[in-house]
């Protein structure tokens, strides 16, 4: 089984509303790295797979950091 999730990842001067927050809402409007998530089934016999799309909610929890702590020391 598989599972795919995007971990968004912005590196933006003005920080979350300088324009990541913006940058996150086009990212989820275009519907390019969707998430994916296996559902398994156990019947009695016989194998089956089919695959389907849904709009489901998200929450994101943004953190926002200063570069100064991604230097290397």
């Amino acid at each position: 089984m598989k599972l795919r999730v995007p971990l968004p990842f912005e590196a933006e001067k003005g920080g979350i509303y300088g324009g990541a927050l913006e940058d996150l809402r086009k990212s989820v409007e275009r519907e390019r790295y969707p998430i994916e998530l296996p559902m398994l089934v156990v019947a009695e016999s016989g194998y089956e797979s089919t695959q389907e799309k849904h709009h489901v909610p998200v929450k994101f929890s943004i953190t926002q950091v200063p570069i100064r702590l991604l230097d290397e020391k």
